[in-house]
């Protein structure tokens, strides 16, 4: 399958939601608005990522260029940067999901925790944005990971920080830390939290995604005014280990949400004293329906808003 073949599929998609925007009237191919192209060798145009026309080569140069509402369609590479989307209605869509990698080499840029005001690394970061959503790309933290000397920073692959959409088809893998500091509570492959005020609240959808080899959590929904609908996901902790109390997916300190239809499998943690679960309810409300649990030490744990020091849950 070609690039450009990929990128004319892509197109199609975001015509379609443009019709619907323009009443119906398809807009042909070179005269979308509000569309723009990243690709790694920085050549490429709206249908074709092969043109030898000039485009952006930074995902994070075509945020910062782009209008509120506007579609980015990133083409295959490996883009080694962190990207912060502050802007909203941003849509960020990979050609394909295995070969768009936003893999950076280090992470200078951090962002405070709303609950704690603890500096958070991340490698994508949606800031106080409504209506942001990333599609088809894949986020990789193996090689950022390896400049870590503590477990300060805290590391995060994708982070709505007090900002609401859809996190769909992505894959976000090794958001881990070495064997060295895989102890350290606060690595989370996808973290969605609140602030304090109604202008502070987050709200996104988590579907059709994959999210492996993560250190403490997969999908993490913290804080009171977080709602999150978390679905059709298959998340994979590391297997027994004796290092760290993995959770798949969890639901934290007055977050509500829903977790359906999901794949959550191998957290286990081998000493008594703590219990890794698949998914983990800590103060917090909703519903657990149809998912499939294998190799977890428990499945679901739930605290029903009663402190369970067993099943430790991570509040960066």
């Amino acid at each position: 399958m070609t690039r450009k073949y990929l990128l004319e599929s892509l197109l199609l998609s975001v015509l379609l939601t443009t019709a619907l925007l323009f009443g119906g009237l398809l807009i042909p191919v070179g005269a979308v608005p509000g569309v723009l192209v990243v690709d790694d060798d920085g050549k490429a145009v709206v249908g074709d990522c092969d043109a030898d026309v000039s485009a952006f080569s930074s995902i994070q140069d075509a945020v910062d260029a782009a209008s509120p509402g506007d579609t980015i369609i990133v083409c295959p590479g490996v883009y080694d940067e962190q990207v912060t989307i502050s802007k909203p209605g941003i849509r960020l869509v990979g050609v394909a999901r295995d070969d768009v990698i936003v893999r950076p080499s280090s992470l200078s840029l951090t962002a405070p925790s709303l609950y704690s005001g603890s500096p958070q690394a991340y490698i994508i970061l949606v800031n106080q944005a409504r209506d942001v959503s990333i599609e088809s790309l894949t986020v990789d933290g193996e090689a950022a990971a390896q400049t870590f000397s503590g477990c300060a920073p805290g590391f995060m692959g994708i982070f709505y920080r007090a900002s609401s959409g859809i996190i769909r088809n992505v894959k976000v893998e090794d958001v881990r830390l070495p064997d060295n500091l895989l102890g350290c509570q606060t690595q989370l492959a996808i973290f969605i939290q609140s602030g304090y005020g109604r202008a502070l609240k987050a709200r996104a959808t988590v579907e059709d995604s994959i999210v492996i080899n993560y250190g403490k959590n997969g999908i993490t929904c913290n804080e009171a005014g977080t709602h999150c609908t978390i679905s059709n996901n298959y998340v994979q902790g590391i297997g027994a280990t004796d290092r760290i109390g993995q959770n798949g997916i969890q639901l934290g300190f007055g977050a509500h949400g829903r977790i359906i239809s999901n794949t959550v499998k191998d957290n286990f943690y081998t000493p008594e004293k703590y219990v890794a679960c698949g998914v983990l309810i800590f103060w917090a409300g909703g519903t657990v329906t149809g998912n499939t649990f294998s190799g977890n030490e428990q499945n679901i744990c739930n605290s029903a808003g009663v402190e369970m020091p067993e099943h430790p849950p991570v509040k960066p």
